[in-house]
Parts: structure tokens; sequence; C-alpha cells
């Protein structure tokens, strides 16, 4: 058996230290308009992270190979922010109740960093340039993503027995290529409470509630790595030339890029039933639903006779790649139920 390392003494000669400051910030403003119900919104939040990385370990040999002493440093840098407008406008007409929203919203996400490392530090020192600059690294890295939106909801009830909501968004995201970047995501639901009916006040004694609803919607997926649809250069495609050692890039070799890469879009469709009885002690939900996403987004492998490494964030959307499930609903993610209380 192999000689291993002594953990109590291999934890003793590592420092890693890591400092960090973070500031959050959320704040909102509101004001009544002109009109009865009419206001507006501004919401603004701020999230900075910024820090810095201290590794080093002294030479030692425990047996199973000896290790140069090093020294790492680096500093990152996380920035968020997210801006939402908002007009609302809230109000009640006699028997008509309507609530409603528009708004328009944007959020950047960056985050950078940097590092560099010596070997063969000398003892006493902890300073990266006390170490020879033969045996050294660097690294650095940015990360960039954005998001925008344009939103509108109405939701409208009569009475409290017909229900009525639909609502739009139209999304841009960075991750995408131009004239690929938008989508369009709408919902409509309606809803009918029985119970508030005329015809229904001599069973309201045994039943507490009895609700129809029906629904459909689109819901959109961004959810991939960043600069997926960009040809990315690769460093270390290094050559020799007239016995010159050239460092070169290419583009390419970590995937092919795919620039009609857009939003993936998942439609549902549900008509559900809630009902309740004898002062909540008996409770029903039952819903019917057919669920289907179109354009999925999923990692693909690349064969090895392309040339092409297999990228672990590579995704890419196939138009008849097609996922659908419809069914009862309480083998799954139970919304759909009967309860009973004594």
């Amino acid at each position: 058996m192999k000689n291993m390392d002594n953990p109590v003494g291999r934890s003793r000669l590592f420092d890693d230290q890591q400092h960090m400051n973070e500031l959050l910030v959320n704040g909102y403003a509101e004001v009544d308009l002109f009109l009865k119900g009419l206001k507006y919104k501004f919401n603004l939040g701020i999230n900075r992270n910024n820090g810095r990385n201290y590794n080093s370990n002294v030479p030692y040999d425990f047996g199973s190979g000896a290790y140069q002493s090093r020294l790492a440093e680096g500093a990152f840098f996380n920035n968020q922010w997210l801006a939402e407008n908002t007009l609302h406008y809230d109000n009640e007409f006699g028997k008509h109740t309507i609530n409603s929203v528009v708004g328009y919203a944007a959020q950047k996400n960056s985050n950078r960093g940097f590092g560099a490392s010596r070997l063969d530090i000398p003892f006493g020192t902890n300073a990266i340039d006390a170490g020879p600059t033969t045996q050294q690294s660097t690294n650095g890295s940015l990360q960039e993503n954005s998001l925008v939106s344009m939103f509108g909801r109405l939701m409208y009830s009569y009475d409290s027995r017909y229900l009525f909501s639909a609502s739009v968004r139209r999304d841009g995201s960075s991750r995408f290529a131009p004239g690929h970047q938008y989508g369009v995501f709408p919902s409509v639901s309606v809803g009918w409470n029985i119970m508030n009916e005329n015809f229904f006040a001599g069973l309201k004694n045994s039943v507490d509630e009895l609700k129809l609803r029906a629904s459909y919607g689109v819901l959109g997926n961004q959810e991939i790595a960043n600069y997926t649809t960009q040809s990315i250069s690769t460093s270390g495609i290094n050559y020799i030339q007239g016995g010159t050692w050239w460092m070169g890039t290419n583009t390419g070799v970590e995937w092919v890029a795919l620039p009609q890469l857009t939003w993936e879009e998942t439609k549902t469709s549900n008509i559900g039933l809630d009902a309740s009885f004898l002062k909540g002690r008996l409770t029903l939900n039952a819903d019917y639903f057919i669920k289907q996403t179109d354009g999925v987004l999923l990692n693909i492998g690349q064969p090895g006779s392309t040339g092409i490494k297999e990228a672990p964030d590579e995704r890419r959307r196939y138009p008849q790649h097609r996922v659908r499930s419809a069914g009862e609903l309480p083998r799954q993610h139970r919304p759909g139920k009967i309860q009973h209380r004594r």
C-alpha cells in the first residue's frame, strides 16, 4: 500500500483565506397619480460582492511525494442590479373589480475575477514576486448577462362569481444572438365560483367552496451558459515556426456556436375543480393538465470524429425536440388531493 499524507500535518501546512465585502441595497418609491386607484412604483435592487483569495503552502514531503511551496492570490468582483418601473390600477365599480399592472424591468449580472500564482516561494516571505518567474501562472475571467422585460396583467372579477385573468410578457436575453433574443409569453385563466350563485344558496350550509377553473399559459426558459451562441476564442493552440514558439488562439475549438438558438417554451393547459365541505373537514382539489415543451435547451455531446471537445454547458435548441405530458396531478406534484379532518 502506498504511503499516504498525514492529514493533520497536511492541514497545518496550508493557509487558505477569503476576505469579502458585500453590499445589498433594496429600495422603492411609490406615488399616487391623478386618477383614483392609479399609482406608479419604482423598485431598485443592488448587490455588490467583492473580495480576494489567499492560498499558500510551504514545501513538504510526507512520503507520498514532494510538493513545492506555492502562493496564489486572486480577486473577484460580482455586481448585480435590478430596476423595475410599474404602473398599477386597482378599482371597484359596483360588483366589478379590476386589478391591473404594466411595467418594464431590466437587470444585469457581471462577474469578473483574476488571479496569479508562483512556486518555490522562499521561507519567510508571503509575496508572489518573491518566487521565480519561471514557475508562474495567471488566470482571469469575465461573465456578463442581462435581461429586459415588458409585461402586463389584467385581473377582473364580477360579483366574486366570474373571474378572469390575462397576462403577457416580452423578455429579451443577452444569452441569445441578435434576432433571437426576444420571446413573448402570454397566459389566460378563467374561474367560476359556483357557490356564489343564487341557485346555490340552499347548499351553503354543507358546501363551503365550489370553484371551477381553467387556464392556459406559456413559460419561457433562457437557462444556458453565457456566450453559448458566440464563437469563443480558445488560447493554447501553440506551434513552432522558424525555431520560435508562437502562442496561438482559435475559434470553434470547444463547441460549434448556434446563433439561431432561442427561448425554450413550455405550454400548459389546465382545468381544475376546488371544493370544500362540512366547514373545511373535507376538501377536494382535482386538476387535469396538458404540458408541452418545445425547443428544449439541453446538452448535446460531440462525437469524437468532429475533433471538437464536449462542452458541459453546451446547449442546443432543436424545434422538433418536444416533450409532452398529460394526466391527473395527484400522482405527481400533489396539487390534486382529497383531505378529511375530524
